[in-house]
């Protein structure tokens, strides 16, 4: 059976219903470390913000790690991945956690939008550095799912000048100390073809979706070409989407990028898809996690 829009509504209505637990207990930290909601636009809509924890100043390294949520391009909120995000915080590095607004047709959004909302968030930082205490930080990118497609995609944009130029990023924003991403969208050929009904492409990717030359513009895989630093990528054997990182594995090899990789063989069905986002305490997302540090700890 093919997706279709009402399969989307279903999921959409699941993930919405398997967070609520989270969403009611949330409180913000009341530490000046954390900075929350600041706004990368002018007149934001609610999902144009981004949350900033700092590290401790006695344990901060010189880098900034940008997170970008997943949620299949329809659904997600950055503070889901605070849990993560922790992780890194505690090994002295300071955390960005990013939303974008989701694919709407009634808000004629897709996901061209939501790059763009993620570019715009990059050039407010870059803007914001001094008055956010990060100047001078290097940067390193990581995302899970649609966040790992977005974290790659910005990766090679932030790698390619012409890239740069043609989605309006900061000339002064340098390429990336690394990339890191989980259980990642990557191969758009993997991901829509015989998947999906017309409905289903356009409910999940907009119209976009139907402008090969558009589209291709977003697909990682076209445009991996372009990346000029350390990838490191993860997925596991009950990943959804880990046709994408076999995908991922015979390109960099294919075009000699630099990159690390781990693949879990578990069976068990906690060990799924972005499961080292999800939970941070099961073994096997500490086991990920940890692999992470360490490539980030060598290559930023």
């Amino acid at each position: 059976m093919k997706i279709n829009p009402l399969i989307i509504f279903f999921l959409d209505k699941l993930m919405t219903k398997s967070e609520k637990p989270f969403l009611d207990s949330f409180e913000k930290p009341d530490n000046p470390l954390f900075s929350f909601d600041v706004p990368y636009v002018e007149n934001p809509k609610e999902r144009q913000h981004f949350d900033l924890y700092r590290a401790d100043p006695e344990r901060r390294r010189n880098v900034l790690l940008i997170d970008i949520h997943g949620g299949g391009y329809i659904h997600g909120w950055r503070r889901n991945n605070y849990p993560f995000a922790q992780v890194f915080r505690d090994e002295g590095y300071d955390v960005i956690c990013g939303d974008y607004r989701f694919v709407k047709k009634k808000d004629k959004t897709d996901i061209r939008t939501e790059v763009e909302d993620l570019v715009a968030m990059l050039n407010c930082i870059k803007a914001k550095e001094e008055e956010l205490g990060l100047k001078d930080r290097a940067w390193a990118l990581t995302g899970d799912s649609a966040g790992g497609h977005f974290a790659l995609l910005l990766g090679e944009i932030l790698c390619d000048e012409e890239l740069k130029k043609t989605w309006g990023v900061d000339a002064n924003l340098s390429k990336p100390k690394a990339v890191l991403i989980n259980c990642p969208a990557y191969d758009f050929k993997i991901m829509t073809e015989g998947r999906f009904t017309r409905g289903g492409l356009r409910r999940m990717f907009g119209d976009i979706v139907f402008d090969k030359e558009l589209f291709d513009k977003l697909d990682p895989k076209k445009n991996l070409p372009s990346l000029q630093c350390p990838l490191f990528f993860t997925s596991c054997r009950n990943d959804g989407l880990k046709e994408n990182y076999f995908s991922l594995e015979a390109d960099c090899e294919k075009l000699g990028i630099e990159h690390e990789k781990l693949f879990l063989e578990s069976e068990d069905k906690k060990v799924g898809h972005v499961h080292n986002v999800i939970d941070v305490s099961l073994p096997e997302s500490k086991q990920v996690n940890q692999a992470m540090l360490d490539f980030l700890g060598k290559k930023a």
